[in-house]
């Protein structure tokens, strides 16, 4: 049987997915539960939590929709101060056969709301301006409780019927983008409404940052604990080669591909960058190389196998220093034209390189050296950045842990090629016209 796999899957997810849908499917409805069942998909900022998401609908399509599916984006609807009013609008489409969730999901709303702000919405978020010594208030009050907890059990009862005919699905997605205090308000929600028989939660979410999170809501008290009431288990994004991912989604070509691919990923893998922070860097170097032509006048077929090394630095640059990328790839620099040799160390191309020392960029600079073709990268840097005829070539040899001769060889072999200067220029004035 050929193995199914996901639209734009390359990081092999089929069984993980596979793996999910069993647990979904062995949580059975069953007269007199209690609860629903809850979890957490547990991976780092960009580690591909909403890929994975994605995948579960893909899945369910393939399972002829077995489940109802509902999405709700944390991120996307933070703008309500009370997650509850975008929650349950997510929920409103759903029907049972008596109709609509929504006019039950309305009757809380409505309770919420009663009469503009009632006393219910005052206590919930700014108790202090409850006057405690009027007892109509007080009246006023046990009333509007009392039809908001009847709205909820009315919502929950309806939720738990459509829950009964066909199982549903909530993907909560983008939570721990929310602020610490957001996040609880979203947790506290789902567990006093959507804690329904039948109804399955997954919230992809870094674990480790929700544990700080309630921390810093709470303090230090029993996190574990606290998080337990909401999550009945948690499971770990499998551990994937993501580099073979991001190398499959470089999609120029070059006349040496093998090499100029390898070294372009060796440089993301220093960067400690997440895999979305990668994926972003890739869509902006694809775009550069597939245009390049546009603006390049080499005669070559193909695309040259220097620009797309020194955009991905300069990209990567962006992204790891900003300040760094502005000062030396965004600034036009005044070059000097006078006769004298100019000292290494008096050079422009000297202080970039004091300045990113020990940090990243540095390892990567070091990396470029260990490949012939990123040594003349660097050097396309060096004209980039400083006029490198008038600097001393001895001490330029001497940096680059070169004898002169070989040196003096891919400098000659860089600076000749008039044409493919122009061209590096050009893709920096590209740079800066973008840099907003």
């Amino acid at each position: 049987m050929e193995i199914k796999k996901y639209k734009g899957d390359k990081l092999n997810s089929n069984q993980f997915v596979e793996d999910l849908f069993n647990v979904f499917e062995n949580f059975t409805y069953k007269d007199g539960d209690k609860q629903g069942f809850s979890m957490t998909l547990n991976g780092e900022y960009g580690s591909g939590k909403t890929t994975i998401l994605n995948f579960i609908k893909e899945e369910n399509e393939y399972r002829n929709k077995k489940f109802d599916i509902i999405e709700y984006n944390a991120w996307e609807n933070n703008f309500f101060d009370n997650p509850l009013i975008p929650i349950l609008y997510t929920l409103s489409n759903l029907r049972n056969k008596w109709g609509k969730v929504k006019d039950f999901a309305f009757g809380i709303l409505k309770s919420i709301l009663k009469n503009g702000v009632g006393i219910f919405t005052k206590t919930l978020s700014n108790a202090h301006n409850v006057d405690l010594t009027d007892v109509s208030s007080f009246n006023n009050f046990f009333v509007e409780y009392k039809d908001y907890l009847e709205a909820v059990n009315k919502f929950k009862q309806v939720l738990g019927d459509c829950c009964r005919e066909k199982k549903i699905i909530l993907l909560v997605d983008e939570l721990d983008r929310c602020l610490p205090e957001y996040q609880v308000k979203v947790l506290e929600s789902l567990y006093h409404i959507l804690n329904v028989p039948g109804l399955i939660v997954v919230v992809a979410i870094d674990n480790k940052k929700l544990e700080n999170s309630v921390q810093t809501y709470f303090g230090n008290n029993n996190v574990f604990g606290y998080l337990s009431k909401f999550f009945q288990y948690s499971v770990n994004l499998p551990i994937r080669d993501s580099f073979i991912y991001l190398e499959s989604l470089l999609n120029f070509k070059t006349s040496n591909d093998e090499e100029v691919k390898k070294i372009i990923i060796e440089m993301l893998k220093v960067t400690k960058l997440s895999l979305r922070e990668c994926q972003l860097i890739i869509n902006e170097l694809n775009i550069f190389c597939q245009n390049i032509s546009q603006f390049c006048d080499d005669n070559l077929e193909g695309y040259s196998n220097i620009y797309p090394i020194l955009i991905a630095f300069i990209l990567i640059t962006k992204y790891l220093n900003f300040d760094i990328y502005q000062k030396y790839f965004l600034t036009q620099i005044n070059r000097n034209f006078i006769d004298e040799t100019v000292l290494f160390k008096n050079s422009r191309f000297y202080n970039f390189i004091k300045e990113i020392e020990n940090t990243k960029l540095d390892e990567i600079v070091e990396l470029l050296k260990k490949f012939d073709l990123g040594v003349l990268v660097l050097i396309y840097i060096l004209f980039v950045i400083d006029n490198p005829y008038k600097m001393n070539k001895i001490e330029l040899a001497a940096y680059f842990k070169m004898e002169l001769n070989s040196f003096t060889t891919k400098f000659i072999q860089v600076s000749s090629n008039s044409v493919r200067l122009n061209n590096i220029n050009k893709v920096i004035k590209i740079l800066r016209w973008t840099k907003n």
